[in-house]
């Protein structure tokens, strides 16, 4: 069971806190309130608690809150009240059987003598206890990290910031993943998060489909642990296997919805279709294409220019091995000022009104998943996609998309053209050539070669 899951509560529904309640003082934590009835909204108040009163009225009083912060605090008063002698002591019978195990078990030695002992041996061993809450490490984290983005205006060429040791897209994914870690891992300390609950936990993410996204989670929550190594020493994520093999889990865009996506693109929104092609029929990620000026993609040589600050690898590609039925699309919307204006929090919208609008669902880097499984099947070349997609390892790549789509799919992909892709949108087939047609001298895995 995981730190804050508890049983028959359901995703999105209020749990209990993690907080240090001292049992033997008689403070103990109510069970969250819930609607009455289905559909009826959640109480106020819903986290409360309750302490023994020997003598009083009520004998169990009790006290309900708005939210955690004012639950802990009053349990903290509780507690500093018991240990100062302003309430009496009144253990249960739980409590007191507890207590005789205890004792036997111990013998003549004294509970401090125990503790002594305890403490000795954690200190040597190195097994002290956790006193770090994930929530606490996660702020700290980011706010260490964000100090790394740099401060002034970004570099008109390089685009980063003074003193930016760390990319602010990078950054944006790290903290994007450890919120999520922190909205469910939250109020537990660093050292009960346990290797299979964080597995199984990101199992139960939608957004955690693919193995890539799974192992950017992992990784994330990895670096998190590695930042506190005093804190705990070995990190639960050691025991989590990275997911290598993803070839069944690529999820991919139809042809057909592909086709309406550039029609309805052309028709409505030219503007979009230099960056949109870039990532449908060259594989772009979205963090790339969004980047994009227009004097990167040259029409009058064929050449897509990648410099290395709008890439993840860091490194300058020049490309001139790309299908040739892109240049038709991004010519499309090249001299519309509004394509350069955009910014990427701007295409970002765009692109997903697009999808929405021409009624196409997104599967979550769909686009550069679908290029490549395409290519595969229809060239059959590992260093041309390879050369493409500015990956270093080609047997990877064979591995992951050869079988994802077939070679008609391919080809009726790489086919798509302005005059045709209406057809294409409606259903029909578009003619395939000869299986033994190959891409042209322009399109082989050393043209890319050239500077």
């Amino acid at each position: 069971m995981r730190p804050n899951s508890q049983p028959g509560v359901q995703p999105g529904d209020r749990v209990l806190p993690r907080i240090n309640v001292d049992t033997v003082t008689g403070v103990r934590l109510l069970p969250i309130k819930q609607p009455r009835a289905p559909g009826r909204p959640l109480p106020k108040k819903p986290y409360g608690v309750e302490w023994d009163n020997p003598g009083g009225i009520p004998r169990r009083p009790s006290a309900f809150f708005e939210s955690t912060e004012l639950l802990e605090r009053k349990v903290i008063e509780l507690n500093a009240a018991k240990k100062q002698g302003n309430v009496a002591l009144v253990p249960t019978s739980d409590e007191i059987a507890e207590w005789r195990v205890f004792k036997a078990k111990i013998g003549k030695v004294t509970p401090l003598e125990v503790y002594a002992g305890w403490r000795a041996w954690t200190e040597k061993t190195g097994h002290a206890p956790c006193a770090l809450r994930v929530d606490k490490a996660v702020d700290d984290y980011l706010a260490e990290e964000k100090k790394r983005l740099g401060s002034g205006e970004p570099d008109a060429v390089t685009k980063k910031r003074k003193g930016q040791t760390l990319d602010a897209n990078s950054y944006r994914q790290k903290r994007c993943k450890l919120l999520r870690f922190k909205a469910e891992f939250g109020l537990a300390m660093m050292d009960e998060p346990t290797g299979p609950g964080i597995e199984d936990w990101l199992d139960s993410l939608e957004m955690v489909k693919a193995s890539d996204t799974f192992n950017d989670h992992v990784k994330q929550i990895r670096s998190l642990y590695y930042h506190y190594p005093k804190v705990v020493a070995n990190s639960p994520t050691s025991d989590i296997k990275m997911r290598d093999d993803m070839t069944d889990k690529v999820r991919v865009i139809p042809v057909k919805d592909i086709a309406k996506l550039l029609v309805f693109a052309k028709d409505k929104m030219p503007y979009l279709l230099p960056r949109l092609a870039c990532e449908v029929f060259c594989g772009l990620r979205f963090t790339s294409a969004s980047k994009l000026t227009r004097d990167l993609i040259k029409l009058d040589t064929k050449t897509l220019v990648l410099p290395k600050w709008i890439m993840k690898t860091k490194s300058e590609h020049r490309l001139q091995c790309v299908p040739e039925n892109f240049w038709d699309w991004a010519a499309i919307g090249h001299d519309d000022d509004r394509c350069w204006e955009m910014t990427p929090s701007d295409y970002m919208h765009a692109k997903s009104s697009l999808f929405e609008s021409a009624e196409v669902v997104n599967p979550g880097n769909g686009l550069r998943h679908t290029m490549p499984s395409r290519h595969v099947a229809a060239y059959n070349d590992p260093g041309l996609i390879a050369r493409i997609l500015c990956h270093r390892d080609q047997q990877k790549l064979w591995d992951t998309y050869l079988g994802v789509s077939t070679p008609e799919e391919g080809w009726q992909h790489f086919m798509l053209r302005p005059g045709n892709a209406a057809r294409a949108a409606a259903g029909e087939r578009l003619p395939v050539p000869a299986r033994t047609s190959r891409p042209r001298a322009r399109e082989s895995s050393r043209a890319g070669q050239r500077r």
